[in-house]
């Protein structure tokens, strides 16, 4: 069957699928769960920035990602649209991402073929969520918008099988909010949960007025069913949510880590980990790390800045005690009863900084823990694998001097990530050594800065893994220019 026809078959599946109709094929996913309120993963299906609600960043009935036979992946295609600074989603075949280049796509994940792309308002620079009729996505506004137009960023739901926009709503009515939280979908309550961050960190107008969020939009029309403030107006400004939800749907409950505040008084839900009600939007319990804490570009009198910028992990311990794990900025992982909030362990893996400590998404593979930290500001990171039920260091490795901002990724023992230098490593859950590696081609002309950088985590469904790439560390030219767009795409890898 040619690119063309495939795509168009594909497309014509999804919209059987979607409009209910008997298509002669049943849903080939089968949900595997971890406790009661967290779902493990769907097989065929990676559909948010950690795979699936619970955060837990590992492929469901893989079997051909193995340590026996990653060192045989090989190039399967790769699109270059733009850069791509987002875990690509997977849903039944059909690959879906937002790019720099103003666009949303799905793309066959066999051919790489573009079944759609829909032209969208701004860049994205976040992962997409799917569900089984739509695509959720939130983009970062206009180019230039510091000094130019004061158009809010946009939330987007798209028809899943077509492209077309169904919904769009204004993002957060702040001039310099941004769309850095990846949003995710709660099926059982057909809600939208996603963190509202600020660039009023890096530049100011005036005074600053930033005060940050989490949002409860209705799936359909993504009407405001709540919203969460993460920094109530009797605190100062600032605390902006970078991270991106976990759910337990048994608990209710949505968890988030938070920013630090830009001038006091700061709240004590910065620099912390935040539970919420997703039915109602009520605060039910929060940890703070670092208090007191603000900082904003050359400020005066600044803090650490160790904020919890990484989604955190869903899984349960060994005596079905439901916990939640997340690493922050100051290089240490934290373990709560995602019940209560309680502290059940924590371990300081690596000195923290502006830049160092924790800053990618962790994965949890057959009880243990897996996460990369920065022992210097902004590199030098170190591979890590916890033990869940104590924190005890198993191993941990030095990956040199390189960057790495992107989450990490675990399929069947094997350890995947990328580098801000482009390169993709598989390595050994068993003791963190290299089992294969691949500096990728660039997809452009070797001038344009950044285009090789892997910024964003890497999905794996179907024996194919497809990573993201085309990142920049701090884009702070799209808010400043109109012309600051990179190369960069999604290049799929499969054992041959």
């Amino acid at each position: 069957m040619s690119g063309n026809s495939r795509g168009m078959a594909i497309a014509a599946t999804l919209t059987c699928a979607l409009l209910g109709a008997a298509c002669g094929k049943e849903d080939a996913g089968s949900n595997n769960e971890i406790g009661t309120g967290v779902q493990r993963c769907t097989v065929g299906r990676w559909t948010s920035h950690g795979g699936n609600p619970g955060n837990l960043r590992q492929g469901c009935g893989e079997t051909s990602i193995t340590p026996d036979s990653v060192p045989n992946l090989a190039e399967k295609w790769r699109i270059t649209p733009g850069s791509v600074i987002g875990t690509p989603a997977v849903y039944d075949g059909v690959v879906y991402f937002g790019s720099a280049d103003r666009a949303v796509y799905a793309v066959d994940a066999e051919t790489g073929d573009v079944i759609w792309s829909t032209p969208i308002e701004g860049a994205v620079q976040s992962s997409l969520a799917v569900s089984e009729s739509s695509v959720y996505l939130v983009d970062l506004g206009p180019a230039g918008r510091v000094f130019g137009t004061p158009t809010p960023p946009q939330v987007y739901r798209l028809d899943r099988a077509t492209g077309e926009i169904l919904a769009q709503v204004d993002y957060d009515v702040h001039p310099l909010s941004v769309g850095w939280s990846s949003p995710v979908y709660i099926k059982d309550a057909n809600l939208v949960v996603l963190g509202v961050a600020s660039f009023e960190v890096f530049v100011s107008l005036g005074a600053r007025t930033f005060h940050g969020k989490l949002l409860g939009l209705d799936g359909d029309t993504l009407d405001s069913r709540w919203v969460s403030e993460i920094n109530a107006p009797e605190f100062g400004p600032g605390v902006s949510v970078w991270s991106s939800p976990a759910v337990d749907t048994e608990l209710k409950q949505v968890y988030i880590g938070t920013g630090q505040g830009y001038e006091d008084p700061v709240t004590p839900m910065s620099d912390a980990l935040v539970s919420v009600n997703y039915e109602t939007g009520e605060h039910v319990w929060h940890q703070q790390y670092t208090a007191d804490d603000k900082f904003v570009l050359n400020g005066p009198d600044n803090g650490p800045d160790l904020d919890v910028g990484a989604p955190p992990t869903l899984f349960d311990m060994a005596d079905g005690t439901p916990a939640i794990g997340v690493g922050d900025k100051e290089g240490t992982f934290y373990v709560h009863d995602r019940r209560n909030g309680d502290v059940i362990w924590q371990e300081k893996i690596t000195p923290g900084s502006t830049l160092g400590g924790v800053m990618q998404s962790a994965a949890f593979y057959e009880g243990e823990i897996f996460v990369i930290s920065n022992k210097t500001n902004g590199g030098n990171p170190s591979l890590f694998c916890l033990d869940a039920e104590n924190g005890g260091v198993v191993w941990d490795l030095d990956l040199g001097d390189i960057q790495v901002f992107g989450a990490t990724t675990v399929i069947n023992g094997v350890i995947l990530f990328g580098d801000m230098d482009g390169r993709v490593h598989a390595r050994s859950a068993t003791d963190g050594s290299v089992l294969w590696d691949d500096p990728h081609t660039r997809a452009t002309t070797a001038a344009q800065v950044d285009v090789e950088a892997i910024g964003a985590g890497i999905s794996v469904v179907d024996g194919t893994v497809f990573v993201p790439f085309g990142a920049q560390a701090f884009p702070t030219g799209y808010f400043t220019t109109a012309s600051s767009m990179l190369g960069g795409g999604v290049v799929a890898y499969h054992v041959p």
